[in-house]
């Protein structure tokens, strides 16, 4: 029997400079929810993802792992541990909780020993089929694979992965946006903006369409650029080290972190920014720079991933007092949550306590993972986002509306 998460719960946050706004946060499971199958959820990996108004997760129950949906009543499983392998042999003895989520389906990579299997797989909920595995030839490359990073992407059906082979050795990101499984890039392919190939590549691209962007290493140094490729379409830069900094500044420093796109927009971070192509302009969505719209000062630290779903884009930032998960959107900075208040849902925050993944945005809705500290445990949230408007507008408006009834009025007396 699965338990029902809790109501919706809410919040109007008052965020200076930012305008207020009301943020309802709806559980989908927490370590006491009852699982699918039997037994209560023990743990939860850090990356849930968000298509519609469900949200998927990783959760480990009866100390199975299984990926799992829900919008905030009862839960439906994609697989579990222990599951069939398609074209393989016996069952999954893992599922690795760095999947992605879209429009009713999943992408993760699935393993085994005893033989020792592994591969990149989808499910819908009913069928789970395999896109590759340690038996497929690497398109453009000797033998077949016998590695596959464990972040997968999914958009409408086509997979993108990063995968590797030995004998010789090979790695790049593959995907079946041509209609067949072919490299996006690998280390045969020219990088663009730099001098010979690409050196290597990042575990976690990301798709949407027949797009493919991802992280990868040139002459220009380890982690230095972000690229993208439409279907059999020529390689490109998003930003690299010889992009110059939206607003001036120099070029881009540091390391580039793992991008996400949505349509033709692109986000990712790098020394401690998040920046986003939005319409095909780059622009600054946060740094070091930046007030926190909490009121505790400016970021000084903004890690791992910057969802983005539209125009919207979200991450974690942290101020030197306060811990948060922020939301751009609309051309302004919004909290969603963070820990200025030590507790959330009845329960004590850990000192860390937010993680967000890849695919956390859809809409204005943001899936995200929290720990508790008292008592231990932890859980997996929606933030639903709506802006209030300013009390001018608000007067604005009032205003417009009275004219229009003293005009109504005034028509009726004639």
């Amino acid at each position: 029997m699965l338990r029902r998460a809790a109501p919706l719960f809410a919040c109007l946050v008052f965020a200076a400079p930012a305008p207020a706004q009301v943020v309802t946060f709806t559980k989908i499971a927490d370590t006491a929810t009852t699982a699918p199958g039997g037994g209560t959820f023990t743990a939860f990996s850090f990356f849930p993802g968000m298509d519609g108004s469900t949200a998927a997760f990783q959760g480990t129950a009866n100390s199975l792992q299984g990926i799992y949906a829900g919008a905030g009543g009862p839960l439906s499983t994609f697989v579990v541990q222990g599951s069939p392998i398609p074209n393989g042999t016996g069952n999954f003895t893992a599922v690795n909780g760095n999947f992605r989520y879209d429009t009713g389906g999943v992408v993760f990579v699935g393993s085994s020993t005893g033989p020792t299997q592994s591969g990149v797989y989808t499910s819908n909920g009913s069928t789970v089929a395999r896109v590759a595995d340690l038996n497929t030839a690497i398109p453009g490359g000797t033998g077949n694979f016998t590695s596959f990073s464990p972040f997968p992407s999914l958009s409408g059906g086509i997979v993108s992965f990063a995968g590797a082979g030995t004998a010789p050795t090979q790695s790049g990101v593959y995907s079946t946006a041509t209609g067949s499984l072919a490299a996006v890039a690998d280390l045969t392919t020219a990088a663009p903006g730099a001098s010979g190939n690409f050196t290597g590549f990042g575990a976690n691209p990301s798709v949407s369409g027949t797009t493919t962007v991802f992280r990868a290493s040139s002459s220009l140094g380890a982690n230095a650029g972000v690229y993208q490729r439409t279907g059999g379409g020529a390689v490109s830069v998003v930003a690299d080290l010889n992009t110059p900094l939206p607003g001036g500044g120099g070029n881009f420093t540091g390391t580039f972190s793992e991008p996400t796109i949505s349509g033709s927009n692109v986000s990712f971070i790098v020394n401690n920014g998040v920046y986003a192509r939005i319409g095909g302009v780059l622009r600054t969505i946060a740094n070091t720079a930046t007030p926190s719209p909490n009121g505790t000062g400016l970021f000084t630290t903004i890690t791992t991933y910057a969802p983005i779903d539209g125009t919207s884009v979200a991450f974690i930032g942290a101020t030197a007092t306060s811990r948060g998960i922020y939301l751009y959107t609309n051309g302004q900075l919004f909290t969603l949550i963070d820990n200025t208040s030590p507790t959330f849902d009845g329960k004590t925050l850990a000192a860390s306590p937010f993680f967000l993944g890849p695919d956390a945005v859809s809409g204005n809705q943001v899936a995200f993972g929290v720990s508790f500290t008292s008592p231990s445990s932890s859980g997996i949230y929606v933030a639903t986002f709506t802006p209030v408007p300013e009390p001018s507008a608000l007067a604005l408006a009032g205003v417009g509306m009275a004219g229009l009834a003293w005009r109504r009025a005034r028509r009726r007396a004639r």
